[in-house]
């Protein structure tokens, strides 16, 4: 480890221990001598749930933010903790209603879907009085397309506008830049070959527009997406199909005019819809934001059968470094996914495993790891996969996914993508465009093959095209066998296309289509537990606070720059972490809140 790298992290290791210091102090203040109201009990009658959400596309699980998490907080708002805090509600007899507060059009089209169908089943699963939902927003889009977070608002029973907003309902579209004239202008050869037309990623860097092949994929996509949203919104606004389309395309409205097309209900400010709602419930009406009302739930114990859940967030690499191992979730590590996923499989209280996958691909050394380990799972272990897609499980995230017992997918889930791409961009030219010129000596004759700053010889090339001809031939096998298809099906639906879920059923690439309830669902058919039974999800490898990921970073020797310290600083470091130690275990059980959720 370089000097350098060694003083960085001690800084964060600095940085975390004053914090930490911080946070006990406060937690000490907040536990001992200020009252609190967590507990079931503190949920007041005639209470209303207010969420909020739009700004950011939810991550998985509210991972984002590390030192929110070290002070026991999931920090962001995750997709796990809007869902969890909608289905708690739904048997909550004390919450009347949900107030959804729509800030924007972050929000992937599969998330959004798996949420308004949570939200449906909220309002039919009332358990004395019928629950409601009201969706609020200032604006559907503000010189933006707002038609993905419209499509949500529609779950609601009513949705309301802020005067002088907008309804943005203009449709889907699909773009991205084509650089092949600026690497032209200035020397950049792109060397890049892939398996096969439809793996259209590359194009952005060979192309000048859009192939054939590229663009009919695409706008099959474009048209079985935007045909999902208005089946959606016809459905809940009492709209026919025929008038939505034309709503779309005649889009956007002011609020006037969607008033009149029956898009909205009715416009008023923030503080209005608060004073209606306690019209609506009673004056003695209570309002808890997500995060508020879930801490009063609390933690759910550990007990009897378990689901375990893994995540597959983001892209997959082959390893991850200290500092994004604590600060960095936008990545996934293969090796400890796969770790993840052989744990649960032997735990004897976890009858089936949730792979939840909201991921575009990346190495296809770490993808092969993981699907080693459902592999192993499945067959030695005889401990049920079933994968739970998000908006993407494409590329190397359907190849983890492929041989798992069962796939369920959103109809908006973007699959498939089976095939692979390879090679380096040339830049020698654009060097010598700007004097310098790059010169160099080797040994070996093909160690050139990795440097940016020499074209590919023949001899190369070839070896390139027989890793592509290897990887993608690896991954038709895989997928036919885990599919159950011949390899001439796989064939025809692989060459790198990208297939929505609603798509994907009918071509025998995924199984069942909905969101992490049907996973659940099926993981109960699939692990032998009855329909109504209940269980408990577990997440593997355990979420951790930022102190226990930083003090196992000087565990495993990541600053050991302290160890070279004076005894004194040593002893005093050491000290220090034990009580930080202690004090983890206690915001252990906040975390915990957050990683179990019981099913009904």
């Amino acid at each position: 480890m370089t000097g350098v790298k060694k003083l960085l992290i001690f800084l964060f290791a600095f940085i975390g221990v004053v914090v930490m210091a911080f946070g006990i102090t406060f937690y000490a203040i907040t536990k001992f001598f200020l009252p609190t109201e967590e507990g079931p009990a503190s949920i007041k009658p005639n209470s209303i749930l207010t969420i909020k959400i739009g700004h950011t596309n939810l991550p998985e699980r509210g991972m984002g933010a590390r030192i929110a998490q070290f002070l026991g907080s999931e920090g962001t708002t995750s997709l796990k903790s809007v869902l969890r805090g909608i289905y708690e509600a739904a048997e909550d007899n004390r919450i009347k209603g949900i107030l959804l507060h729509i800030t924007g059009n972050e929000i992937g089209l599969a998330k959004v879907q798996e949420i308004r169908d949570a939200l449906i089943k909220f309002k039919n699963e009332g358990n004395e009085d019928k629950k409601f939902v009201i969706a609020f927003t200032d604006t559907f889009g503000e010189l933006s397309n707002g038609t993905i977070s419209y499509y949500l608002a529609t779950a609601a029973d009513e949705i309301w506008m802020q005067p002088q907003g907008y309804v943005c309902l203009t449709g889907l579209r699909f773009e991205i830049p084509f650089v092949r004239d600026l690497f032209n202008e200035h020397g950049i050869a792109p060397q890049l070959a892939r398996r096969e037309e439809y793996k259209s990623l590359v194009e952005t860097y060979t192309e000048m527009n859009f192939s054939q092949a590229y663009k009919e994929s695409m706008r099959q996509t474009l048209s079985n997406l935007i045909d999902q949203l208005v089946v959606g919104i016809s459905r809940s606004r009492k709209l026919k199909p025929e008038q939505v389309k034309k709503l779309i395309d005649n889009g956007p409205y002011n609020e006037q005019e969607a008033l009149k097309h029956k898009l909205i209900d009715k416009l008023a400010y923030q503080d209005e819809i608060t004073s209606s709602i306690r019209q609506r419930v009673g004056d003695d009406t209570y309002m808890y934001s997500l995060r508020g009302y879930l801490k009063r739930m609390g933690p759910e114990m550990v007990s009897g059968d378990h689901v375990a859940v893994v995540y597959v967030d983001g892209a997959i690499q082959r390893d991850m470094n200290e500092t994004a191992e604590l600060f960095d979730d936008s990545e996934i590590d293969g090796l400890t996914t796969a770790k993840s996923i052989l744990q649960a499989a032997q735990e004897d209280s976890v009858r089936a495993i949730i792979l939840r996958v909201n991921s575009p691909g990346g190495s296809p050394v770490a993808s092969e790891a993981i699907w080693h380990a459902v592999d192993k799972s499945t067959n030695t272990f005889k401990k049920p996969v079933v994968v739970s897609m998000s908006d993407f499980a494409a590329s190397g995230g359907y190849l983890i996914s492929c041989n798992a017992t069962k796939i369920v997918a959103h109809p908006a889930s973007l699959t498939g993508s089976i095939g692979v791409f390879g090679g380096k961009v040339v830049t020698s030219q654009a060097w010598r465009n700007l004097g310098i010129n790059w010169s160099g000596l080797q040994a070996g004759k093909n160690a050139s093959m990795w440097s940016s700053r020499v074209r590919y010889t023949k001899a190369e090339w070839d070896k390139l095209q027989a890793w592509l001809d290897k990887v993608y031939k690896v991954f038709i096998h895989k997928v036919a066998k885990g599919r159950n298809l011949s390899s001439e099906k796989v064939k025809e639906l692989a060459k790198g296309r990208v297939w929505t879920g609603a798509e994907a059923i009918k071509l025998g690439l995924v199984d069942v289509l909905g969101g992490m309830d049907k996973a659940i669902e099926v993981a109960k058919q699939v692990g032998s537990l009855k329909p109504d039974e209940k269980v408990t999800l577990v997440e593997y490898p355990k979420p951790k606070t930022f102190g226990q990921r930083l003090f196992d970073a000087i565990n495993d020797g990541s600053v050991d720059l302290i160890e070279h310290s004076k005894p004194d600083t040593v002893k005093v470091f050491r000290k220090f972490k034990d009580i930080i130690s202690q004090f983890d275990a206690e915001l252990s059980r906040n975390i915990l809140q957050q990683s179990e959720m019981k099913i009904r």
